[in-house]
């Protein structure tokens, strides 16, 4: 080796070994440092480097624009991000999220806003595509002071802010864009929450949350050149401006999702779309040129404040058991229009215009006879519209004959559709003159009432009564007579007249009496006056009972019975806390059973329960068939029983076994053909050698697995036990929720 390689070599080895010895840096000579680690002042040319070395709860900022950052950011801990003004563009080679929380990290990102573009050199078709700008989940929380935008470079399909899981949460002070191809805006998931403060806009979705639980909050408007708002399976969806699709404005898709809009829909093609349950609602107007507004299937309800225009053919097409509400109840100022039909409903729908309909044609409502209605109420005074004729009306209808000629009255022959329609030129008499059409002189009557219906109409089928209408008031359907509009006092309850009927759709049925009110809470909980309750029928069993004028009823979907029932306890030897408290009670509010004694007033809770008490309650509830008032207070139930195989007539007036009682509702449940929904497992009981048969046997299990009778402590049933006033209570209730008409 010569002297000059070996000076070389040496050099080399020298500074090699100098090298080992300097410090590592985090920043690089040619690179500039885009970031600092606040508590440490270490400065960084690349974020995530920063990111690593910082503990929980650290602050990143930057020092310069970080430009087209290619790789995945990550958070798994709890981080604060500082962009101090300058520009953040990611712009990752990989699918994955662009900047992503997870494992219950919180992160606070400030001073600016976000944009995602594609790779350097790569177009948007050969840009990844489906990516999330910004993603949380497993719990995580980031909060975006500025706004996120997602440029048009961005391959296509990718989502600008996805949050997904339970107690996952995404808020954006600014606005939310994704310009690209089928972008979307904002995409909750399974339970997560998204909040944005300002707009949203999507090309494909502006914002969609799917999965019960998801939610999203737009403080601003949301906009897309395809469905702008979309909710389905459970999502509930607010908007607090104006909802803008090019196709679709809205759509609504499952039981319990929710889309509420704070201002106008318009969708192009279709303003509001709901099917299957859901429930839309509209502070302002809906536009659409197909349909304004498009509502399917039962349990569906659609209510817009304003008008609903459909611009090139139907304002609302309703189907299959929908609710549609248009308007205001007490003004009747909003307008319909459908450029070739107003309404068409069919299928069961019910739809209330609280004002008017127009139409560029002469057909202002098409339905069919199937169950369907429709009530148009105009101006504050009625249900009616001056326009009608019969070319208005699309179906087999036939004009009945009436002595009150203020009003057309239209059966359609095939089904069980009214429409009640103003003269327009009907002129009423004048004061004083006799006007009240039924042969009194009261006088002054210058608006008739409508007349009662015929008896038939259209082979010999009972007619609707056109001297009554059906008003919607909140999730209650409200049938009042022709000419009486509820009366809302200044704190928005209801007063309602005579001859009153109140509906929850699918769950409960009520008559009432003259000044009942419906309260404007959480349960339009509903009181009578006093001297006199109403009756109620379940739908689930179809039996009727009537109600204690001191009971309440506090309507609830939710409930097994559609409604639960409240009212003080007058009884001086039952607590409020005991066990048996809230079904004695219930039976008292239903009029099943009474007090054993009035001063004081005693319910006498564990005394037992003979044969004949339970076979007149049974009896009350059968409706009373062929009732003669005849012989003891149980002789006509105890005679029905044994007509009908219940019990033998004459049983003895002591007390009831248990496995008696048992036998006695399986068989009245078979009677009234009833069946058991039987969500328990039977687990046998340890005195089982003790059941009088086989039929005592069936009794128990069968209403054990429904939930309605219970065993005792120590894994036994007790057959031969007496049944106290409060058990059977208990049974009665839990008899009540558990069967359903076959």
């Amino acid at each position: 080796m010569t002297n000059k390689l070996k000076k070389r070599l040496a050099l080399i080895i020298s500074f090699a070994l100098a090298l080992a010895f300097i410090p590592a840096q985090p920043a690089q000579a040619g690179w500039p440092n885009v970031c600092v680690h606040d508590e440490t002042s270490t400065e960084y040319i690349n974020i995530n480097d920063a990111i690593a070395d910082a503990d929980p709860d650290d602050t990143i900022r930057l020092i310069d624009d970080i430009y087209k950052y290619s790789e995945n950011i990550v958070l798994g801990k709890n981080i604060n991000i500082d962009l101090a003004e300058y520009e953040f563009i990611l712009a990752p080679v990989s699918p994955n999220p662009a900047l992503k929380a997870t494992d219950k990290a919180v992160v606070m990102i400030s001073g600016g806003d976000i944009e995602v573009a594609a790779p350097t050199g790569s177009p948007a078709p050969d840009a990844p595509t489906d990516i999330s700008g910004v993603m949380a989940d497993d719990g995580a929380s980031i909060t975006l002071e500025g706004s996120i935008t997602l440029l048009g470079t961005v391959g296509s399909g990718s989502t600008a802010v996805k949050a997904d899981g339970e107690n996952t949460t995404v808020t954006v002070g600014g606005s939310v864009t994704a310009n690209n191809e089928d972008g979307k805006g904002v995409w909750a998931l399974d339970g997560a929450t998204v909040y944005v403060d300002a707009d949203v806009t999507g090309a494909k979705f502006g914002v969609d949350a799917t999965g019960e639980g998801a939610t999203v909050t737009v403080g601003g408007t949301v906009k897309s050149n395809n469905v702008s708002v979309q909710a389905i399976n459970g999502a509930a969806i607010d908007v607090g401006a104006d909802v803008i699709g090019a196709k679709l404005g809205v759509n609504a898709q499952h039981e319990v999702t929710t889309v509420t809009v704070s201002g106008n829909v318009d969708g192009i093609e279709i303003g509001v779309s709901a099917g299957y349950g859901a429930n839309v609602d509209v502070s302002g107007n809906v536009t659409g040129s197909d349909y304004g507004v498009y509502a399917m299937n039962e349990d569906t309800t659609v209510n817009v404040s304003g008008n609903v225009t459909g611009t090139l053919d139907i304002g609302i097409l309703a189907e299959g058991g929908a609710t549609v509400t248009v308007g205001d109840f007490n003004e009747g100022t909003s307008i319909v229009y459908g450029e070739k039909e107003g309404v068409w409903a069919w299928t069961g729908a019910f739809v209330t215009i609280n004002g008017e309909i127009e139409t560029g044609t002469d057909c202002y409502i098409h339905f069919s006879p199937d169950g369907t209605n429709i009530y148009v109420k105009q101006n504050g005074d009625g249900y009616s519209d001056d326009a009608f004729s019969e070319a208005a009306f699309v179906g087999n209808f036939i004009l009945e004959s009436t002595a009150n000629p203020g009003y057309f009255t239209y059966y359609c022959e095939d089904g069980d559709i009214t429409v009640l329609v103003k003269n327009p030129d009907y002129v009423p008499p004048p004061p004083g003159n006799g006007g009240n059409y039924s042969g009194g002189n009261s006088g002054g009557n210058t608006t008739p009432p409508p007349t009662p219906p015929p008896t038939s109409a259209g082979g010999g089928q009972a007619a609707p009564n056109p001297a009554t209408k059906t008003t919607k008031i909140g999730k209650l359907i409200v049938t009042t007579p022709w000419d009486y509009d509820p009366v809302f006092d200044e704190d928005g309850n209801v007063t309602l007249p005579e001859g009153i009927t109140v509906e929850l759709p699918g769950k409960v049925f009520l008559e009432v009496p003259p000044g009942t009110k419906i309260a404007n809470d959480e349960h339009q909980s509903l009181s009578f006056p006093k001297g006199g309750g109403g009756t109620i029928t379940p739908y689930n069993s179809g039996f009727t009972f009537k109600l204690h004028e001191d009971a309440v009823i506090l309507f609830d979907e939710d409930a097994p019975l559609g409604y639960r029932v409240s009212i003080d306890n007058p009884f001086t030897d039952m607590d409020d806390d005991a066990w048996y408290s809230e079904y004695l009670l219930f039976a008292y509010a239903h009029g099943l059973i009474t007090g054993t004694g009035t001063n004081p007033m005693q319910m006498s809770p564990n005394m037992p329960t003979t044969q004949n008490m339970v076979l007149t309650i049974l009896y009350r509830m059968a409706g009373s068939p062929d009732e003669t008032g005849e012989g003891e207070w149980y002789a006509d139930a105890a005679k029905w029983a044994a007509e009908n195989g219940i019990a033998d007539a004459g049983g003895p007036d002591a007390p009831i076994e248990r496995q008696d009682l048992a036998v006695i509702l399986m068989r009245f449940a078979e009677l009234m053909g009833l069946e058991f929904n039987e969500p328990n497992e039977y687990p046998g009981f340890g005195d089982s050698d003790e059941f009088k048969g086989d039929e005592e046997q069936k009794a128990i299990e069968l209403l054990y697995k429904a939930g309605v009778i219970n065993g005792k402590p120590g894994g036994v049933f007790d057959p031969q036990g007496e049944a106290t006033r409060a058990e059977l209570a208990a049974m009665l209730m839990r008899f009540l929720e558990a069967v359903m008409k076959k």
